[in-house]
């Protein structure tokens, strides 16, 4: 389960082995890292793929620890909804908190609500092509 999630965000945030700005202007790498104050990559310089997937699994691990405190309880919710919101940790970071009304209805397992709160955001009118395949995710289990 956890490979399948892995390769569906790198699939989702593509890979360049150089710094570029994302959608929003933020200096990015990889697979969709974020470049902190403190991270050492400079712009023009070509980067591993080993140095790539170190930065990955530590960006996928923070997702998933954060993916956990979302749910308060992820072992009573299938692993396909515990993807769904690992994905979204990786994309959104700590915003994914400000999902309130999509984690209470995930809490009530109401999955047509938890989809209605995806659709009806600003994360799906950036990324609706990735908002839409976690809605579908999501809605086998309606």
């Amino acid at each position: 389960m956890i490979e399948e999630i892995k390769n569906r965000i790198k699939e989702h945030e593509g890979y360049r082995n150089k710094v570029y700005l994302d959608h929003l202007g933020n200096r990015t790498i990889f697979y969709g890292h974020l470049c902190d104050v403190g991270d050492p990559y400079e712009e023009g310089i070509e980067y591993s793929k080993e140095e790539a997937e170190k930065v990955f699994n530590q960006d996928f691990n923070d997702a998933f620890d954060l993916a956990k405190t979302f749910l308060y309880d992820p072992d009573k919710h299938h692993a396909d909804i515990f993807g769904v919101c690992i994905e979204m940790a990786f994309q959104l970071g700590s915003r994914l908190f400000k999902f309130k009304n999509f984690r209470a209805a995930l809490e009530k397992k109401e999955y047509s609500v938890a989809c209605m709160e995806m659709k009806n955001s600003l994360w799906a009118e950036q990324t609706p092509g990735r908002c839409d395949a976690l809605i579908k995710v999501v809605e086998k289990h309606k």
